[in-house]
C-alpha cells in the first residue's frame, strides 16, 4: 500500500512559557529540519497555556502510523534541541494527500 501525505500537529506541555519559548522553538525548528529536512517543522507558542505546538508533514499508510511516527520524530528532535522529554498533550493527524490510484496501481485512471 503506498503512503499518504498527513499533516500533524503535536501539542507538548511546559515548554510554552514567555521566558523560553522563542528560543526553545528556534532551537527545536533548527534540530527538527537537521534531523527530518522533508517535514517542513513550524512552531507555535501558547503563553497562556504554556505549551508548545509543532506542525510538520508525515509519509504514512494511516492516521495511527501518521500519530506514531510523529511522535518519535518529535521526541527525536526535543532530545537533539535539548528541550527535554516533556508531556504530549495533542496529537492530530489530518490527512494533506492521499495516496494517488497510479501510486498504488501503476496505472493512470480518470473519472
Amino acid at each position: 500500500m503506498a503512503n499518504s501525505e498527513y499533516r500533524l500537529s503535536v501539542v507538548v506541555a511546559e515548554l510554552g512559557n514567555r521566558e523560553d519559548a522563542e528560543a526553545d522553538m528556534e532551537r527545536f525548528v533548527d534540530a527538527f529540519d537537521a534531523a527530518f529536512p522533508k517535514a517542513g517543522a513550524v512552531m507555535a507558542a501558547n503563553y497562556r497555556l504554556e505549551t508548545l505546538d509543532a506542525t510538520f508533514s508525515v509519509d504514512a499508510k494511516d492516521a495511527r502510523e501518521a500519530s506514531e511516527t510523529g511522535a518519535d520524530m518529535f521526541c527525536r528532535a526535543a532530545e537533539q534541541a535539548g528541550v527535554g522529554p516533556t508531556e504530549i498533550l495533542e496529537i492530530q493527524a489530518t490527512l494533506v494527500a492521499p495516496a494517488r490510484h497510479e501510486d498504488l496501481t501503476g496505472e493512470l485512471s480518470f473519472a
